[in-house]
C-alpha cells in the first residue's frame, strides 16, 4: 500500500506518493514511453529532455502536443500539455521514493475529474512498479472506480 495525500488550492492539485521502489526505478517509469504508457490512461511519446516534445493521445483520438519544460534527472521533470503544467518530483525515503505531482489545472472546474484522474493513473504506476499487470479503461471516466471518486474528491477537496 503507498501512503497518499492529495490537496487542491487555487486551481492547482498537489498529490504525494510513497512507493517501495527506490528513485531510479520510479524515474524510469515517469520517463520511459513504455512504462508512461502502461499506466497513464493516454498513450504518450515523450523526449525528456528540456524543449523536448511531448504527445498525448487518448483513444485513437489525434495527439495533443506538448513539450517538456524542465529535466532534473531521477528528481524532476516538468511537462506542459493541454494547457496545464505538471511538475513531477522525486526524493527518495528510506529504500523507497517519495513521488510528488504538482499540476496547474487549465479548467478548475475540472479539478474534481482530474483529481480522480490522477488517483487512478497513480494507483496504475503502483501497479507497473510492481511488475503486476495494468487493465486500463478505455478513458478515466470509463474506468469503473471514477464516479465514486469523483464524489470522494467533491468531499475531500470541499468542491461545491
Amino acid at each position: 500500500m503507498t501512503e497518499f495525500e492529495v490537496r487542491a488550492q487555487d486551481g492547482r492539485l498537489h498529490f504525494t506518493r510513497y512507493y517501495p521502489h527506490g528513485t531510479a526505478r520510479v524515474w524510469r517509469a515517469l520517463t520511459d514511453n513504455a512504462e508512461l504508457s502502461a499506466w497513464t490512461p493516454w498513450r504518450m511519446r515523450v523526449d525528456t529532455v528540456p524543449g523536448g516534445a511531448l504527445s498525448v493521445a487518448f483513444g485513437r483520438g489525434k495527439p495533443s502536443k506538448g513539450e517538456v519544460v524542465t529535466v532534473e534527472p531521477e528528481r524532476r521533470v516538468v511537462w506542459r500539455c493541454y494547457g496545464e503544467l505538471l511538475d513531477w518530483t522525486l526524493a527518495g525515503k528510506g529504500s523507497g521514493c517519495v513521488l510528488s505531482l504538482d499540476t496547474t489545472m487549465a479548467d478548475p472546474g475540472h479539478i474534481t475529474h482530474s483529481a480522480a484522474g490522477f488517483h487512478i493513473s497513480l494507483d496504475n504506476l503502483a501497479l507497473v512498479l510492481d511488475g503486476r499487470p495494468v487493465v486500463k479503461a478505455t478513458s478515466p471516466p470509463k474506468e469503473p472506480r471514477f464516479p465514486d471518486l469523483v464524489r470522494h474528491y467533491e468531499t475531500a477537496l470541499l468542491v461545491p
